[in-house]
């Protein structure tokens, strides 16, 4: 029965899936488990897809997709202060009325990149379809800081609706686009009742 569990979690482990997300394949699971102590100046939130690019509040955040196909949102860390390290942190993703989504606790490995600031590597947090266009609070804890932005996940609807720039597209033009087609589809469906309701019976 060990051999057998040990199995599995090895398993997991070289898959890059385990506790709370998965990993993309060519993102090492970068977590430690010895975290040192920290007293950040700054904590940034960045895209976890290599950009470095800052997330703002009200910008659209793409899906990764892992190995496995599961969405997922990436996020890289930037601080500057006393880094350590091994750095506690927690990402969660959650609701406006504060429903938990997904989150990772891990303790994670940082780098210093010779300017001053230090780097996480990504860190993932798989998603579902019911959150696609979802308008969500990203709330990242790390030494002494707490950073909330609130983002929109990214979609192929969200995608088509705004054009080439989804990413970085505001998304409640997508949203607009979207309510102008339900209504105008209300509308037709109006039109159609009207025009039964006016024809004369056959005779």
């Amino acid at each position: 029965m060990r051999v057998v569990l040990f199995s599995v979690c090895l398993s997991l482990l070289s898959a890059g899936c385990v506790g709370s997300g998965c990993n993309n394949d060519d993102v090492t699971f970068d977590t430690c488990d010895a975290p040192g102590s920290a007293a950040l100046a700054t904590l940034t939130l960045e895209r976890g897809d290599g950009s470095n690019t800052v997330i703002d509040d009200d910008q659209v955040v793409a899906f990764t997709y892992g190995g496995q196909g599961s969405p997922m949102i990436g996020v890289q860390l930037r601080m500057t202060g006393t880094v350590p390290r091994c750095l506690a942190q927690t990402s969660e993703i959650r609701g406006f009325d504060d429903e938990l989504i997904e989150f990772d606790r891990f303790a994670r490995t940082t780098y210093d990149q010779g300017d001053g600031t230090h780097t996480t590597k990504s860190i993932f947090l798989v998603m579902s379809e019911q959150h696609y266009g979802a308008f969500v609070r990203l709330v990242v804890t790390a030494g002494g800081m707490t950073v909330e932005r609130h983002i929109y996940l990214d979609s192929d609807e969200v995608a088509d609706a705004t054009g080439p720039n989804a990413p970085d597209a505001p998304f409640p033009d997508a949203g607009l686009v979207d309510a102008s087609l339900f209504d105008a589809a209300a509308g037709d469906a109006t039109i159609s009742d009207a025009a039964v309701d006016d024809a004369a019976p056959s005779p």
